[in-house]
């Protein structure tokens, strides 16, 4: 129903839900709304985003139905960025909503009612009477507006780097009600404490600094105030009464000018409770590893080019030895073998002459015109070349990647992640809930089981992993680095490592050795012992769970004027000359930046054999083929000095290798000759017998007609004629070669048959063979 709320809805609606800090940037609900919705995880979005998009997003669309309702007459109460940004954060809502499964439709839908519930509780934000305090920025052509004066009670607590309270146990002074500890005399230090301070001057505003520390504890324990989070500053934020912290009472917090200043996350429930204005610094979760023994990058020598560059050279170099062979012709290469025949000798020589020029060490010199300019230039180049190298190889050669467990936070319990180990351990620091609220959305959401380890303060967590007792921690990741940086200067890290028992010595021999006599004798009268350890704590992977940090501001009642929109404006302000970007650099290192105070380095960067590993590999392998070469060599020639038999040997076995290939070809042509006679003997017996049978057979005719002529007197004259025609036949079929063999050589059996008469006078069947 909000369409028909558009008509009564006074002009400062929407700027009161979504306070503009000057007029770029879009409010803190929004802000959360997007960015709480952009920290899923890779598999799936927590139920903690789908609470702070649903309260976003039904913000943000009565806003924008208000805006499109009468925008003109109402005054510039959005500007287009804060206009897109939600509705980005409306179009991130719907592209999500296909993905999600059954179990968290149903939760966005409860936290969609949430936040339309959420509205309806806060109606006097909408309906009631609203005074917000501007300031307006300095310009060139009129002074920022001012505040008058006004003083504000400010609650920090003790979150380094963002506040750094001198003695917080409260010993003196407890909770500051006397302030005792300022910014001017160092005992209240920090970025928000000069951010602040910058804000202060500013705005023209005076602070009054507090930390909270409760009354009945303090008396219960010693007199000591108690390790504060957040959450107890908002308590002593929300104290009327003022009764139970130090500092609360009457005069605190007048007229509703209090809030608390810190690291206070901007959240689904602040947002609902206070007045948040827009962040002064944008952050997330970080992830704290230990990292062992540094991985030697193999190849680090050749990152100062890139692989493109190196084959440029290799071609340059190819290119120089084939001019070389064209315009010098140098091939006397007097290596062992000779390849001078196929040119190998002459581009080998020319090769090296090319890379020895490139390295100044060249051993030739050139006898052409041309040769002489082309070495010219190749020295040149080289010079050119080995300069550029060598100016940024310390830079690649110090780069090592340290050995960690896990490179990211999936890896602590996505199984298909490739540093996966169902091993993993987080520990998790009780000083803020927030940490293990995340764990539990990731594993109502993934159906995963972290194995966690409880520590009071994330410094216990990251002596943990130091000691290598548990694998990982997360935390804010500002307050991560501050603290890994302070265990870096405490000597908590390196190959020399350890720590003391004395915490204020972060070396072995000032741990063991404190105090010394006026001969130079050790004196250790605490018996200080150090126990030495190797390995640091870093930070891996991206950040993650975005969140920023705000100025908390109790929430006024109707017709008070609410001074939180101008110290946005403020934070706006600061945040475009570059300030707070300054104070961020000046209190929170970068991981690349935090050097260990256990490496007696001079403030410079030393490098170790790990560094150099791979180009000290390389070269040995190349300067052991060259010394495989060299020993083939020398024992070759020490076997040809030592053993000149050897070469009679060798001629020896040439010269009978030789007669024996000589008798083996004269074996060869005498069997071939012995062959050609065979074969000549053997036609010429085969022409003999055929002569002779050609003789038998005209004997045969012979007597074959003495016989023909014997019948033919003793036979009648018709019987006599009947075997002339037959014998006539006969003759005509092929006479004496048609009873020889298939080659009509004789060969075979003829057989012969004719009419005889034995010594009666009898006839008879004659088989004469041949």
């Amino acid at each position: 129903n909000s369409s028909s709320w558009s008509a009564s809805l006074p002009s400062w609606a929407c700027f009161e839900l979504l306070p503009r800090a000057g007029s770029t940037k879009a409010a803190p609900v929004v802000f959360a709304g997007k960015e709480f919705l952009s920290r899923a995880p890779r598999r799936s979005r927590p139920m903690a985003a789908l609470r702070a998009a649903a309260l976003g997003a039904a913000v943000v669309f009565f806003c924008l139905h208000f805006i499109a309702v009468d925008a003109s007459s109402r005054g510039r109460i959005m500007e287009a960025p804060e206009a897109a940004v939600a509705a980005d954060l409306l179009s991130q809502i719907a592209d999500l909503a296909p993905h999600m499964s059954p179990k968290q439709l149903q939760i966005l839908k409860k936290t969609m009612i949430s936040g339309k519930q959420t509205l309806r509780r806060n109606r006097r934000n909408v309906f009631e009477e609203f005074n917000p305090v501007l300031w307006l920025p300095p310009t060139e052509n009129q002074a920022a507006t001012t505040l008058d004066d006004v003083s504000f009670d400010v609650i920090v607590y003790h979150i380094p780097p963002f506040v750094d309270i001198d003695e917080p146990q409260g010993l003196q002074d407890p909770g500051n009600v006397n302030q005792t500890r300022t910014p001017d005399n160092g005992g209240i230090t920090g970025f928000a404490i000069d951010m602040l301070e910058e804000i202060a001057q500013q705005l023209e505003v005076r602070f009054k600094y507090y930390y909270p520390c409760q009354v009945t504890s303090y008396l219960q324990n010693a007199k000591t105030c108690l390790f504060v989070t957040s959450t107890e500053a908002l308590l002593m934020l929300d104290d009327v009464a003022g009764s139970t912290y130090f500092g609360t009472g009457p005069g605190f917090c007048q007229a509703d000018r209090c809030f608390v200043a810190g690291a206070p996350k901007i959240s689904e429930q602040t947002v609902r409770k206070y007045d948040v204005t827009m962040p002064f610094m944008e952050k997330g979760f970080g992830l704290a590893v230990r990292a062992g023994q540094p991985n030697p990058v193999f190849m680090s020598w050749a990152n100062p080019f890139q692989w493109q560059l190196w084959m440029l050279v290799v071609a340059e170099i190819v290119v120089c030895a084939i001019c070389f062979m064209i315009v010098e012709g140098y091939g006397t290469n007097e290596a062992l073998w000779s390849f001078s025949g196929f040119g190998l000798a002459q581009f080998y020589d020319s090769m090296y002459w090319a890379i020895t020029i490139m390295l100044g060490a060249a051993d030739k010199a050139p006898t052409t015109n041309a040769g002489r300019t082309l070495v010219t230039t190749q020295l040149a180049f080289g010079v050119l070349l080995i300069s550029l190298y060598t100016g940024n190889l310390s830079t690649f050669l110090s780069v090592t990647t340290a050995a960690t467990k896990v490179q990211q936070f999936d890896d602590l319990y996505d199984p298909t992640s490739l540093y996966y180990s169902s091993g993993h351990t987080v520990c998790v620091p009780t000083e803020q809930a927030s940490v293990a609220q995340y764990l539990d959305t990731v594993e109502q959401l993934e159906g995963v089981r972290f194995n966690r380890v409880e520590a009071p303060t994330v410094q216990d967590c990251l002596m943990q992993i130091y000691l290598d007792e548990v694998t990982a921690t997360m935390y804010d990741e500002s307050v991560l680095l501050f603290r890994i940086n302070q265990m870096n200067q405490r000597g908590l890290c390196g190959d020399e490592g350890g720590y003391c028992t004395d915490p204020s010595r972060t070396d072995q021999e000032g741990c063991t050795c404190p105090e010394k006599t006026d001969d130079l004798k050790c004196l250790n009268p605490a018996n200080n012992k150090w126990t030495s350890i190797q390995g640091s704590v870093t930070t891996v992977g991206q950040m993650f769970n975005h969140f920023g940090y705000g100025l908390v501001f109790r929430r006024v009642m109707p017709g008070e004027p609410s001074y939180y929109t101008a110290f946005s404006h403020a934070i706006q302000f600061l945040k475009e000359q570059g300030t707070l970007e300054d104070l961020e650099q000046g209190y929170i290192p970068a991981i690349e930046d935090i050097q260990c105070a256990s490496s007696d380095s001079g403030g410079f960067q030393v490098l170790s054999f790990v560094n150099i590993q791979g180009l000290v590999t390389i070269v040995a392998f190349i300067l052991f083929i060259g010394l495989c070469i060299g020993m083939m060599e020398n024992i070759i020639a020490g076997i040809l000095y030592v053993m000149p038999c050897c070469v009679s040997l060798c001629k020896c076995m040439e010269k009978t290798e030789d007669e024996a290939a000589k008798e083996a070809e004269e074996a060869a042509q005498e069997a071939h000759e012995m062959a050609e006679r065979q074969m000549n003997l053997t036609e010429q017996r085969k022409h003999d017998r055929v002569i002779a049978m050609h003789d038998k057979i005209s004997s045969i005719q012979e007597r074959l007609s003495t016989v023909e002529q014997l019948l033919a007197e003793s036979r009648d004259p018709e019987e006599q004629l009947e075997e002339e025609e037959e014998a006539q036949e006969m003759l005509e079929n092929g006479g004496p070669q048609a009873y020889g063999n298939e080659n009509g050589n004789g060969n075979g059996i003829v057989h012969t048959i004719t009419h005889m008469f034995d010594a009666n006078g009898n006839s008879k069947t004659v088989n004469n063979q041949v």
